[in-house]
Order: structure tokens, then sequence, then C-alpha cells
């Protein structure tokens, strides 16, 4: 006989304890269900945070010579046209010590700016990002920042405007060369609005060969429709548009080049140095807008690139292009500068089909590839502001598409170029980072 059998108590014990054991086994089970459960839970939230996170920005994944590419984009602007007559009024020296004043002060202006962004407390939170408009909210105190944040995003949307405005543009006059005609919505008076096609050149001295005509073009959709869609992405995925657009501009330099040197009057001679210095200096400051995008690269760029030597780098590209083809040209050429021609009224009425195709393509390729850039530009720092990916979306990029419409024919672009150039670039690419600097208290 067993010791169960023989005492019935001992028995009933050992099942109750078996059965207590069983109750533990099964509610320790679901606990530890319950917790894996919620740490899958956790982790899938974490993954759709990232992947969320990684939608509305890009990632440390740009290089430095993919960086210098679009610091180079940044700067090089449809300005070049204007260095031949500036190298004959300014003389060539004064361009030569110009291009390397300016540029050695939009290198300090860039470091600093970025000095203002490695003293804010969020900068080694690689969970976070700073943009151009963190930075004025960081160290510019009310009522002032507001006024600032309302410049800087006047400033991209009118640089943005102009440029879809100058492409529109340029593909009407190519339509009109290839086809003799080219099509745009008019939009009359009131409600009235139709289809208007214009043939032949009768407007031909007009920025558009829809003259003063209120208009829609087809060419403005069909910008949208080849720069949405690289608008919409994140500034990492535009690194091929800008090696693009760089590599175009190099070959476009050198074919403009050759261009000139075989001009029957070249070498005319170049003055050293005049009097005349307000239109070179004013325009070299306005081209070298390069501070509205550099926040941006920088949370971009991978951890090792070095800013000065990004900087250096795709300054000293643009200094030698723009120095080259104002001194070239201006050798070229009987002095011009007292009349409204500049590099690519001369290429285009040279009669050689090289020369003017290269005027057709040096706008298009210079905007097509730093208008998504632009859109990303205004949708990050809307973004990083709080606004939501509807509304920073529609601000950056129907909005400036609407907006340009009326400013389409006329002396819209002027105005625009003016109000974008004078008004508001000077104040962001110099001002701006010489306050920020200055109200810091640390040293880099």
């Amino acid at each position: 006989m067993s010791a169960s059998e023989q005492d019935p108590t001992r028995s009933s014990a050992e099942e109750s304890g078996r059965g207590l054991l069983e109750k533990q086994a099964l509610e320790s089970l679901e606990v530890t269900s319950v917790a894996l459960g919620a740490s899958s839970h956790r982790d899938k939230l974490t993954a759709e945070s990232k992947s969320s996170q990684s939608l509305a920005f890009g990632g440390r994944t740009i290089g430095f010579w993919s960086g210098v590419m679009l610091l180079m984009n940044n700067l090089a602007g449809p300005t070049i046209s204007l260095m031949p007559p500036l190298a004959q009024e300014a003389g060539w020296l004064s361009m030569v010590l110009v291009m390397l004043t300016v540029g050695v002060l939009s290198m300090a202006c860039g470091v600093m700016l970025v000095c203002t962004m490695e003293r804010m407390p969020d900068y080694n939170d690689s969970t976070k990002r700073i943009e151009f408009t963190d930075i004025i909210r960081f160290y510019v105190p009310g009522p002032w920042d507001s006024f600032l944040l309302i410049i800087y995003h006047s400033y991209l949307i009118l640089t943005l405007m102009s440029y879809i405005i100058q492409s529109a543009q340029i593909l009407d006059y190519v339509a009109m060369d290839i086809f003799g005609c080219t099509t745009g919505v008019s939009l009359g008076k009131g409600l009235l609005i139709q289809v208007h096609t214009v043939c032949g050149s009768a407007n031909g001295d007009s920025v558009s060969p829809f003259g003063e005509m209120s208009v829609l073009p087809l060419s403005m959709i069909l910008v949208a429709i080849v720069c949405v869609p690289f608008a919409v992405m994140n500034l990492d995925d535009n690194v091929t548009l800008q090696w693009i657009a760089i590599a175009g501009l190099t070959v476009l330099a050198a074919l403009w080049i050759q261009f000139l040197v075989e001009q029957p009057d070249f070498p005319q001679p170049l003055p050293l140095v005049t009097t005349s210095q307000q239109g070179l200096i004013g325009t070299v400051l306005l081209n070298f807008a390069l501070m509205s995008a550099i926040p941006s690269w920088v949370n971009e760029k991978k951890t090792e690139v070095g800013v000065k030597e990004s900087f250096a780098s795709a300054l000293g590209y643009v200094i030698v292009v723009y120095t080259a083809i104002g001194v070239v040209g201006g050798m070229a050429f009987q002095p011009f500068f007292a009349t409204d021609q500049n590099l690519f009224s001369k290429l285009n009425s040279s009669g050689l089909w090289t020369p003017r195709a290269t005027v057709a393509v040096y706008p298009v390729l210079q905007n097509f590839t730093s208008i998504p850039v632009l859109s990303i530009l205004i949708r990050y720092n809307l973004q990083s502001s709080g606004w939501s990916s509807c509304s920073a979306n529609f601000l950056a990029f129907a909005f400036p598409w609407v907006l340009s419409i009326p400013f389409y024919s006329g002396q819209g672009f002027d105005r625009v170029a003016t109000i974008g150039g004078l008004a508001t670039s000077s104040v962001i690419n110099f001002a701006v980072p010489a306050l920020v600097y200055s109200r810091s208290s640390l040293s880099c």
C-alpha cells in the first residue's frame, strides 16, 4: 500500500498543491502573452513612427560630393548671362575681387549659420531636426521672429515663382520655334475662360508669346507635371538631379567659352578697374543665395561630411565658372554694357543653332532641378513648424503655381524677380546669419 493511500489527508494536500501550480503556470503564460503582445504593439508603433518620419523628411544619406552638387546648383542662377557686360563696365580685376570677396562673405555666413545650429539644445538629438525657421524662432525674440519667418517663406515662394514663370515662358518660345504655335487658356474679364492659340512671332519682343494677355499657358502645366513628382520626394532623393544640373552647366560653360573665343573681335581689351561698381556688386550679392538650403542639407548630410570643405568646393566652382564667362565674354564683343543685351541675347543673335539651343537648355536645366528643391525646403520648414502635411504640401506645391498665373505675362516675371531678390534675398542670406550668430553665446 502506497503512502498516499495510507494517508488520505496527505493525498488531498498534494492534489491541491498541483492545482495551485497549474493555475500559477496558466496565469504566467497569460501575462507573458500579454507582455509579448504589448511589446509587439510598441515595436509596430515605433516602426510606423520611424516610417512616417522618413516619409516626411530625408535621412542622413547625402555624401560630400552630392552635397557639393546641391550647394552648387543652389548658387548657380540666371545672373551668369549678366557677367560679360558687367566685366566690361566694372573691369576684369574688379570682377575677380568682388567674386572672391562675396564668396568669402557667403562662406562666413554659412559657417555662422551652421554654428548657431550646433549651439541649439536639439542639435545632437538624432530624432529631431533643426530647420531655418527653428533657428529664427530660437534666437530671435517676438515679434521680430514672426516678421523674419514671413520674409523667409516669402523669399522661397517668390524665388520658386520666378523659376516656374521663366520655365513656362522658355517652353512656350521653344514650342513656337519648333511647331510655330503655343497654346494656353485665356483668362478674360470676369468668368470668361476660353482656349486661345498663338501662332507666328508677332509677340517676339515680349517675354512671352502671349504678350500682355492674361493666360494660363499649357507650358506651366507641363512644368508642374515634370517637377511635382520630384518635389513630393525628400531632399536626399533629389541628389541625382543636382548632379545632372551641374554636369550640364559645365558642358554649357565649355560650349559658351568656345563660342566666345571664336568671335572675330576676340580679344577685346577690358579695363582693369572702373568707377562703376554698383551693378557688379549688387548682381553678385543676389546671385550668392546659399543660406536657405543649408539647415536642411545639414540635417541630411552624412555626419562625416565637412561643412567648410563643402562650402569651399561649391563656392570655388561657381566663382571660377562665372568669372571665366564674364571675363572671356567681355573680351569677345565690342562694349555693350550700356545696352539691354547680355550673353544670352548675343548667343541668340548669332544665328547658329548650337549657341541658340544652349540658351533654351540652360534655364530649363537650372530651373527644373531647382523647383523641386525649393518646394521641399518650403515643406520641410512648414512641417517643422507644426503644420499638417496637407497644409504644408498645399503651400509648397499648389500655392506658388496658382500665384504664378497672373504674373506670367507682361512684366510679371521682372516684378517677381526684383521683389524676391532685393527685398528678401539680402535679409535671408546675409542679415539673418549674422543676427542669429551674434545672439548665440558660445563659440564654435
